[in-house]
């Protein structure tokens, strides 16, 4: 080949390299940001929701009646039970409440039960009555699943009460900034909060048997993981940072309008 050729030949090799590099520098912030914006798009993102709630109902001496109300609530939302992972904690007439799946199933399950807390028609065939939620903690985008599957249990009258020694501050007493500003509230949802991905960390990957049985033995073998009855029946009674369900709805479920103004137009 004559050098002629050889340097055409590099030339035109040169050129596409820096047509190649023109392009990719093209590239604009809005183009990267719907490049990202359509390779996610199709991935299924789960959320997480952490509440508090206290219940009245009758007697129940077969199985969990909290368990078949959930399973009802998640049934009137037209999802699957399947598309439900968490775990519900009760204790007396209170329970907390650890729910992840899509934002569409958790903000379909929000709706339910409200609905069933509000109207004395809805579920009326179960003798089982909300009376209050606060939601504690909610996330768009949690990540990986923390439970293989949704389940409820029962924590035991009086496990895992407060000694002296649990000072959540470190012995360190709380300023009337930090009291204002709900510190001991924060620090209390997060331990729950904790204390539930832990269990979650344990459970995962284990078979429906297996983790039932390893559940069953909750309560005598991993009272540490276990959420505080005191600690749910005060964030549910007195807890004022939180918003109850009604509010949480009000805000997170309704489109954002604006008035407009003269004074405030132009």
């Amino acid at each position: 080949m004559s050098s002629s050729a050889l340097l055409g030949a590099s030339m035109t090799e040169a050129g596409g390299a820096m047509s190649d590099v023109a392009q990719s520098t093209r590239s604009s912030l809005l183009d990267v940001i719907m490049a990202r914006h359509n390779n996610l798009k199709d991935q299924k993102t789960h959320s997480r929701l952490l509440y508090v709630a206290k219940k009245t109902q009758k007697e129940f001496s077969e199985g969990s009646l909290s368990e078949t109300f959930h399973m009802q609530l998640f049934q009137k939302t037209g999802h699957k039970e399947d598309d439900f992972y968490g775990i519900l904690f009760e204790v007396q007439e209170y329970y907390v409440h650890i729910l992840e799946g899509t934002k569409d199933c958790i903000f379909d399950f929000l709706r339910m039960l409200n609905r069933a807390k509000n109207e004395d028609d809805f579920l009326k065939e179960i003798d089982y009555k909300i009376l209050s939620v606060k939601i504690l903690l909610y996330t768009d985008d949690s990540g990986p699943l923390s439970f293989p599957r949704w389940t409820c249990r029962e924590i035991a009258p009086g496990l895992a009460l407060e000694t002296d020694d649990d000072d959540f501050t470190s012995g360190a007493p709380l300023t009337k900034e930090e009291e204002k500003a709900g510190l001991m509230w924060i620090i209390k949802i997060q331990e729950i909060h904790q204390q539930l991905l832990a269990l979650g960390k344990k459970v995962m990957g284990l078979g429906i048997r297996q983790m039932s049985l390893f559940l069953d033995g909750l309560n005598q073998n991993f009272p540490q993981i276990i959420p505080r009855e005191s600690h749910i029946k005060e964030l549910s009674n007195d807890c004022e940072i939180c918003l109850n369900l009604s509010e949480f709805l009000e805000v997170y479920d309704q489109p954002i309008t604006l008035d407009l103004y003269g004074e405030n137009v132009w």
